[in-house]
């Protein structure tokens, strides 16, 4: 199989022009930066250009990292001719309001499942996200009874993967809090179990492992309308979720900072 790659951009030359923008902001540059702080430089233009006139980052309500749930937002209403709100299924959840992709369908009435593993965070799911489903485990790839859980000081670094927890502690100097023993469940029995229904957004942000839950993924079955999941953690995980969505039928649509949009294929073809 071929690795993903990008074509090379066309240099930009006008840096006054709008074509220069739409060049330099664009995910081939993206790729193209090594450095961190280039990133976060990069990122915080294109939310205030790009982002802002498409998607009303910063000038609409926003829950989200870099506007997240206003990009899928988008996507639903504006591409597939949706209306309403998704409903949806977030693995990694986190919290229920800061940096969660999923909090503005939920206050605007949309209901879901939230999966969170560390026990004090899930505790907000329950005071702050009520009607929706709240479930504290982790989400497995096999019928695993449990996993050791690295619990970060910074806990939007908390994780699975142990080589992702002792980069985490190397690389960016964040600590490691604690260990501790997490149940786990597999995607497929989760849906199951809850109505059998497939959710119209699914979000995935696992730390690493994202790669690995979309693999363990029933795409026969069930076919979500809309995936973000987390591939900013390197070109070559990129790659990895990118080559598989596609061989799957969904097209990639847009990326931010952390996270990659996939939208079903066919739906974005009856559209055209």
């Amino acid at each position: 199989m071929n690795h993903f790659k990008f074509d090379k951009p066309d240099k930009p030359k006008n840096v006054f022009s709008t074509a220069f923008w739409c060049k330099v902001l664009s995910r081939k540059y993206l790729t193209r930066l090594p450095m961190r702080t280039i990133r976060r430089w990069y990122w915080s233009i294109w939310k205030r250009t790009i982002g802002k006139k498409r998607y009303g980052i910063g000038v609409l309500e926003s829950f989200a990292g870099s506007g997240e749930d206003l990009i899928v937002l988008h996507i639903w209403r504006k591409v597939l001719g949706r209306s309403g709100y998704p409903n949806y299924l977030d693995i990694g959840a986190h919290h229920p309001e800061d940096g969660s992709n999923t909090c503005l369908f939920y206050k605007n009435g949309s209901r879901g499942i939230n999966i969170e593993p560390e026990p004090t965070l899930f505790e907000r799911f329950l005071l702050q996200r009520p009607e929706d489903i709240n479930l504290n485990f982790g989400i497995g790839f096999e019928k695993n009874d449990e996993a050791e859980f690295f619990v970060m000081q910074t806990p939007a670094l908390n994780t699975f993967s142990r080589e992702i927890m002792e980069r985490n502690v190397n690389i960016d100097r964040n600590k490691l809090d604690r260990i501790i023993k997490i149940p786990m469940r597999t995607v497929v029995s989760v849906l199951e179990e809850h109505g059998g229904k497939t959710p119209d957004f699914v979000s995935i942000d696992v730390e690493g492992l994202d790669d690995q839950v979309v693999k363990s993924w029933d795409f026969v079955k069930y076919r979500p309308v809309i995936f973000c999941i987390e591939t900013g953690l390197g070109r070559e995980n990129y790659a990895k979720i990118s080559r598989h969505m596609l061989e799957v039928g969904y097209v990639p649509f847009e990326s931010t900072n952390a996270n990659t949009f996939f939208v079903e294929g066919k739906l974005l073809k009856e559209r055209q």
